[in-house]
């Protein structure tokens, strides 16, 4: 692979192979030995498979990380009625009234 530094967009014609140079002033399309084609055409089904790779984990990190937040977040709060008797808020029942509990 060091051979293909600087070749990109591999391609056959007519059994030859061909890359575009870019460390040359002409960025020319240059002939290539069929390895460095084969190299070529292998590092860029690479770079291909990141981008799903990528997406893949970024889904699986969301769905993770709404699983825990939902796991996490206690929800609406219902209180709990009090057993013993007494009203659960002390104070005045509506505007105008004798506070309950004078204390």
């Amino acid at each position: 692979m060091g051979a293909s530094r600087g070749l990109q967009q591999p391609e056959a014609r007519d059994g030859r192979y061909f890359a575009l140079d870019t460390m040359s002033s002409e960025r020319a399309t240059v002939e290539i030995l069929k390895s460095c084609y084969q190299a070529l055409e292998l590092g860029g089904s690479r770079s291909m498979l990141a981008v799903p790779a990528v997406l893949l984990v970024g889904a699986a990190y969301l769905v993770l990380a709404a699983g825990e937040v939902r796991r996490a977040d206690p929800g609406a709060v219902v209180p709990v009625p009090d057993t013993d008797g007494t009203p659960e808020i002390q104070g005045v029942p509506f505007p105008g009234a004798e506070p309950l509990n004078p204390a």
